[in-house]
């Protein structure tokens, strides 16, 4: 009968102290076979209009965990970005990590363990309407800061945006977004 008790209370412990690595282990796979599942192309559906608007043309290629990203700017004849574009262009993958904010602790945390185990990484590549390479830029997602600074968070943790480099500071708020935060209740 002990044996029976301890046999159970082992296997009790094993459940308790398995499940949570065992659901992490399954959202992991939910956001692994969202990456994998070709949304990029949705994405590149959705800013269509937008893109030819500006007359730019977009096309994704995901070869996960590469996600190729193929800019044609079909009015800019010049061989090099500007400063200020180029820097919009190696931001844009760093940028996209933010997104995950928004995720509840487990989900985010799933989703930073795939980017950080698959090293995924964005490949920007940038022409001019003569199909000349006005730019070419690749970025691991786990190398961002805001990467960094959302893997340091605890669980019930906001995050806070790291500033980004080469970014006028506003040093004066403006007077509505004081009195919208005055207004807030505390917590």
């Amino acid at each position: 009968m002990p044996i029976m008790l301890v046999l159970i209370a082992v296997i009790g412990l094993g459940v308790f102290w398995g499940y949570p690595k065992y659901e992490m282990m399954q959202l992991e796979d939910q956001a692994r076979q969202q990456f994998q599942s070709g949304k990029f192309a949705e994405l590149e559906a959705k800013y269509q209009p937008i893109l030819q608007r500006e007359k730019v043309e977009l096309t994704i290629l995901d070869q996960y965990p590469n996600i190729r990203f193929y800019t044609r700017w079909l009015e800019n004849e010049n061989k090099k970005l500007s400063v200020k574009s180029e820097q919009n262009v190696k931001n844009i993958a760093c940028d996209s990590v933010e997104a995950f904010q928004k995720f509840d602790y487990k989900s985010r945390t799933a989703v930073l363990n795939v980017i950080e185990e698959d090293q995924i990484v964005f490949h920007m590549n940038v022409k001019n309407k003569f199909g000349m390479d006005m730019m070419q830029h690749q970025q691991k997602l786990s190398d961002c800061p805001s990467f960094l600074q959302m893997r340091a968070l605890k669980a019930g943790e906001e995050y806070v945006p790291p500033p980004q480099k080469n970014a006028p500071v506003d040093m004066v708020a403006p007077a509505a977004s004081v009195s919208e935060e005055a207004a807030q209740p505390l917590s």
